[in-house]
């Protein structure tokens, strides 16, 4: 076996998930919304919002969080979904700023499929996001560039979407 793997399992009511990898690095989250208690760095002014704020994300980071949770993906707006799942990845890559950077650059760029791909309730589609690989599902996706993976999943994601697949 090579490379890397993300594999997410939930513990809990449904969600937002976000794992990321690299060579060394690995992390993860999930959040329940609302956020019952402020944690560092899961607010307005923490270093996940801060990181976003950086890159030009129009939607505050506890926004953009808070219709991941509370609409489904059908319903977003084709602007809106770069920044809602960079602010679930941002809960994980904000301290690689250069990763959360490109993955919400490449998000951006083709919003309009991202969106579209998001709100699918059909098979999870591949699709190139700049120098990505992506696997996009209903209310997730899976990036992949070489050993690095991040994963951002909603809790209206389907049971079978975005799932790890063989190589």
């Amino acid at each position: 076996m090579a490379g890397n793997r993300s594999y997410v399992f939930q513990n809990g009511p449904p969600g937002i998930c976000a794992v990321a990898q690299d060579r060394g690095f690995c992390a993860q989250a999930q959040i329940q919304w609302p956020v019952r208690s402020p944690v560092p760095g899961r607010s307005d002014h923490g270093g996940p919002a801060a990181a976003l704020r950086r890159f030009g994300a129009s939607l505050a980071l506890d926004d953009a969080l808070d219709l991941a949770a509370k609409t489904p993906p059908e319903r977003w707006e084709a602007n809106q979904a770069p920044d809602i799942i960079a602010a679930i990845l941002a809960n994980v890559l904000w301290a690689r700023p250069d990763d959360l950077g490109e993955v919400y650059g490449a998000l951006r760029e083709q919003a309009v499929t991202v969106q579209a791909l998001l709100a699918s309730t059909g098979t999870p589609k591949a699709v190139e996001l700049g120098t990505y690989h992506a696997v996009v599902g209903y209310g997730c996706i899976e990036l992949k560039r070489g050993t690095f993976r991040a994963f951002a999943r909603t809790p209206f994601a389907d049971e079978g979407a975005c799932s790890p697949r063989p190589e």
